[in-house]
């Protein structure tokens, strides 16, 4: 109750009053961890996190936090072990195969990224960020036309999403298809998005 008060220095010590009371009791930790974050205290988070852990291995939550602690502070080793962890624990949760296929695509195993989305899109067909983190995948392996494919798609779930035409545009743009990168550009111009002048000075002179 004091946490969802928003009292955290008395939700603290009531979680810690449990902890004494009982120090095997995964979810207090767990719960005094929150607190910790609440209040910015990153020692104490990480080290209740970890607790956590370690008296309850497939304690989920705990396990999905870290890895995302983890990925946050730039540890890719050990964000995608703790990925791998939490999908061992829950298979069908397709946000952690993002989050894995995320750390891959940023230490350079592009072909594991895109294995990762795959699943994310598999386990949750509609989640927009699946296509496009996968169509940057596809770019960076110079397969432009699957890059293409994959916006496509990702705009027909939001057609507002003005990002999605600046990614069309460039992947035209680098498939040598000016005119068609161009009209992408212009439609993302008509959407006021703040980066569509510049692509077309650079590239629609």
């Amino acid at each position: 109750v004091y946490e969802l008060e928003g009292d955290f220095v008395n939700a603290y010590k009531a979680f810690t009053t449990t902890i004494r009371l009982k120090p095997d009791y995964a979810m207090a930790y767990y719960s005094r961890a929150s607190v910790n974050d609440a209040m910015g205290d990153e020692r104490g988070y990480a080290k209740d996190i970890a607790k956590t852990i370690e008296l309850k291995k497939d304690f989920f939550v705990a396990v999905f936090a870290k890895a995302r602690t983890d990925y946050t502070k730039g540890d890719l080793k050990k964000a995608i072990v703790g990925f791998s962890d939490a999908i061992n624990i829950r298979p069908d949760f397709y946000i952690a195969y993002s989050m894995r296929g995320s750390c891959k695509f940023k230490s350079g195993d592009i072909d594991g990224a895109i294995s990762d989305y795959n699943m994310e899109i598999k386990l949750m067909p509609n989640h927009i960020m699946g296509y496009v983190n996968r169509s940057v995948a596809y770019a960076e392996k110079k397969d432009y036309r699957s890059a293409i494919n994959d916006i496509t798609t990702a705009m027909g779930i939001d057609p507002m999403w003005s990002q999605a035409y600046i990614y069309r545009g460039l992947y035209e743009i680098k498939s040598n298809n000016k005119d068609s990168g161009c009209l992408n550009f212009r439609l993302a111009q008509k959407m006021n998005n703040p980066a569509a002048d510049q692509y077309m000075k650079e590239y629609c002179k």
